[in-house]
This record gives structure tokens, C-alpha cells and sequence, in this order.
């Protein structure tokens, strides 16, 4: 069993001399536009959504937006929405937004656009006997 030559891995070594994590970590520290764009396609089909977006829309839209960098998970992070959020993601179906505002254009979707229902309850006080209040 050899162990992944990454300093501080403790991970077992596979084909070759590292381990599977440290090597994912390597090829998205050099190739930080194809590794968003295979992480979206790829998340998209675990969602069963379509994907038409091609890697050289992708690459443009990144270039033109700076995604690359200032994507994350902060409130001012960029994330790739889509904006009909029945449809898959195409080019013309994408955006740019903060993680803050996708996360208030979920909300407004939800609960404000119609597609929520609220109904209305009635609950019928309980009696209990012999309550000491």
C-alpha cells in the first residue's frame, strides 16, 4: 500500500504516486473553466435537466463575467442561475447572479409567483377536561 506523495495526504496512492482527491485538486487548480463547466454539466444531469451549453459558450460567458473568480458560496459569490427555471441550461436560459440574489429570485418564485398555494386552516380548539388553567 503506498501512501499519496502530496505533503500532509495520508491517503493511499493510486495509479501512480498520489492519491484520487489530490489529483481532482490538480487538474482543477489548472484547468479552473473546464472543471466548473464539467461540475455544471455534471450537476445537471444528477438533476435530470438539459444541457445544451456548449464549453466555448461557457468560456466566453466566463471571460466576459470573470465567473472563474468570483464564483463561491458567499452571499456576494457569483452563481450560474437559470432563469426559466423549468427549462435546462442553454445559453439563452443562464445568468450570472450573486448567490444572494438567486437565492431572493428563489424565494419570489416560490412563494410570490403563483406557483405556491397557500390554504388557509382552521383549527378546532381541543377540549380538555379537568385542566387546572
Amino acid at each position: 500500500m503506498k501512501k499519496c506523495l502530496t505533503h500532509g495526504c495520508k491517503n493511499e496512492a493510486i495509479a501512480g504516486n498520489y492519491c484520487f482527491t489530490c489529483i481532482s485538486k490538480k487538474y482543477r487548480e489548472r484547468h479552473p473553466v473546464r472543471s466548473a463547466y464539467l461540475n455544471l454539466k455534471n450537476n445537471a444531469k444528477r438533476r435530470n435537466k438539459s444541457f445544451t451549453l456548449t464549453f466555448e459558450q461557457f468560456e466566453s460567458m466566463c471571460a466576459e463575467t470573470d465567473y472563474i473568480r468570483k464564483k463561491g458560496h458567499k452571499k456576494r459569490s457569483y452563481t450560474i442561475d437559470r432563469i426559466d427555471e423549468q427549462g435546462g441550461y442553454s445559453i439563452d436560459n443562464i445568468q450570472i447572479l450573486t448567490n444572494s440574489k438567486n437565492v431572493k429570485k428563489f424565494l419570489d418564485y416560490r412563494y410570490n409567483g403563483g406557483k405556491m398555494e397557500f390554504k388557509t386552516v382552521t383549527l378546532k380548539p381541543a377540549v380538555i377536561d379537568n385542566c387546572p388553567f
